[in-house]
């Protein structure tokens, strides 16, 4: 068993219990760490502590002792999962940054949280505590989203996207090293527009263009499929080529019915993440299916 313990967030919710599930078919042993972050005071005990008969110290005890039970009964259904698992609780916030230091402190292989799946603006006004720990983690993290409304069964192969970047190599050596399948199908997904600006540029026939550019994003695929071999895995390469690059990922997820997805974050953020996109946010988003994002190394 790693000496590194995986940490499992979990809150109680149905979708905890749902990646407590989904994880452990999916991972190499572990100890594992069942956090559970309580909030120091709710919207309404904020203005009850405001009363001198109930003192704030006694609603951070009361959810204290609330993340306690959850944590607990979180531990003993990753321990039914196969898991050797031990409860952990607190309260803070904000609920990522607890996740994060906790992560750090006990150095974890990998943190496990499901999703709620919020989008867009119902996003904006709750947060997203899955990308904010996905951004900010610098290790390994996998997300268990919901399922769509047809559920994936996810009986395929694991599908590693690879676009040739150093995060997409950490990627693969981190799926490597977490995951128990050894059946991946390595995936790029070139991009349309290129299509485009190639036909525009060179003047060639569409056919021509389309064909080029499918064979260079296969080439790439070749050379992820080859690392991954090295990694463990029995890999073949597929290309794609579609805008955005996540729906390429999720039609191709589909398509093999894949057990998870394995992608490298990029790590941007704030105003460049809003103007080119996060490919591993939109992939959890819509994915129906776990996944796995690796943050790219560290630049010295």
């Amino acid at each position: 068993m790693p000496d590194q313990p995986i940490l499992i967030c979990y809150d109680g919710s149905d979708e905890a219990d749902r990646a407590i599930d989904a994880a452990a078919p999916l991972l190499t042993p572990h100890r594992a760490i069942v956090l559970d972050v309580g909030p120091p005071l709710t919207e309404a005990e904020s203005v009850a502590a405001l009363s001198p008969l109930m003192p704030g110290g006694t609603f951070e005890e009361l959810n204290l002792d609330d993340a306690r039970r959850r944590s607990h009964a979180g531990a003993d259904r990753a321990r039914d999962a196969g898991f050797a698992a031990e409860a952990r609780a607190g309260v803070a916030a904000p609920t990522w940054e607890a996740i994060v230091d906790v992560a750090n402190e006990i150095e974890a292989a990998l943190i496990v949280l499901g999703s709620r799946g919020l989008t867009s603006i119902r996003e904006v006004f709750k947060g997203s505590v899955s990308h904010a720990v996905a951004e900010h983690a610098q290790r390994p993290v996998l997300i268990v989203p919901p399922p769509r409304a047809t559920p994936a069964l996810g009986v395929g192969p694991i599908l590693i996207c690879y676009d040739g970047s150093p995060g997409a190599r950490q990627a693969i050596s981190a799926a490597g090293s977490l995951l128990v399948d050894r059946h991946a199908v390595v995936l790029d997904v070139g991009p349309l527009g290129l299509v485009a600006e190639t036909y525009a540029a060179a003047g060639l026939g569409a056919a021509d263009v389309s064909l080029a550019v499918f064979e260079g994003t296969l080439a790439q695929a070749d050379a992820g499929a080859e690392l991954a071999r090295q990694a463990g895995f029995h890999a073949e390469a597929r290309a794609a080529v579609d805008a955005p690059t996540w729906r390429g990922i999720v039609e191709v997820a589909d398509e093999i019915d894949a057990r998870a997805i394995v992608v490298g974050s990029h790590g941007l953020t704030g105003l460049r993440e809003l103007i080119e996109g996060s490919v591993s946010h939109d992939v959890a988003e819509h994915a129906g299916r776990p996944v796995l994002v690796v943050p790219a190394p560290e630049r010295d």
